[in-house]
């Protein structure tokens, strides 16, 4: 028996359907397993769905509540930065004067401590002197 042409063409076809049937078997045993997970998948969103929405109002809610709190802490820090300001061109002149003044304030303190040991000095004489005579 010789092969012509025609059969070696219908051998080739042969093969090429079984081929396909399998790879149609096997895709369609995929596409069955697939369509379960997603089935199952599916299952579980919906189970999870009523959480995920209390979780996305929940932060829903704290979103707003941040906002409103980076809203006054922004007005805090325009406050703040406001006193400073205010602070700064009010303190400024007298730290400068204060200097001018330092240097007075110091020879008067300076004169003030010569004038206590001074008179604690006297003091101390003075006792010295009663006592002395109070021992004769």
């Amino acid at each position: 028996m010789t092969f012509t042409f025609a059969d070696m063409l219908l051998l080739i076809i042969a093969l090429a359907v079984v081929i396909i049937a399998i790879v149609l078997v096997r895709l369609s045993a995929q596409a069955v397993r697939t369509a379960t997970e997603v089935e199952r998948l599916a299952r579980h969103l919906n189970y999870l769905q009523p959480r995920i929405e209390r979780i996305v109002v929940e932060v829903e809610t704290e979103l707003k509540a941040l906002h409103v709190l980076t809203e006054k802490v922004d007005q805090i820090a325009a406050d703040v930065e406001g006193v400073s300001s205010r602070a700064r061109r009010l303190v400024m002149p007298a730290l400068s004067s204060a200097a001018a003044i330092a240097e007075p304030l110091r020879y008067a303190s300076a004169a003030l401590m010569g004038a206590k040991v001074g008179l604690q000095f006297l003091r101390s004489r003075r006792k010295r002197k009663t006592d002395d005579e109070d021992s004769e």
